[in-house]
């Protein structure tokens, strides 16, 4: 979901307010994703279904680490390549 949220905007940033909000079916994807995922492991009808148990709240803590890593590391990538089209713009 990070990497959806990131990159609907390819050169620009995504940690702006037009960013956050710039598209409402994206928004609503990942409500749905999030909802349907809170689903799948907190509910037990699906948990005796697909024979799986709750996460406990330490196992979400690598989850958010590698999705805010990955936001630092996409939003780097963004900024570089912004920095490297200014630069091509200016010299050529």
């Amino acid at each position: 979901m990070v990497y959806l949220f990131n990159v609907r905007h390819l050169t620009a940033s995504s940690l702006t307010f037009k960013g956050v909000t710039g598209n409402r079916y994206v928004l609503l994807a990942i409500l749905l994703l999030l909802v349907l995922q809170g689903l799948f492991n907190y509910l037990p009808a699906a948990q005796m279904l697909f024979g799986t148990a709750p996460p406990q709240m330490s196992d979400w803590w690598p989850v958010l680490v590698f999705g805010a890593l990955l936001m630092v590391i996409l939003e780097l990538e963004k900024l570089a390549v912004r920095s490297w089209a200014r630069r091509g713009q200016q010299g050529g």
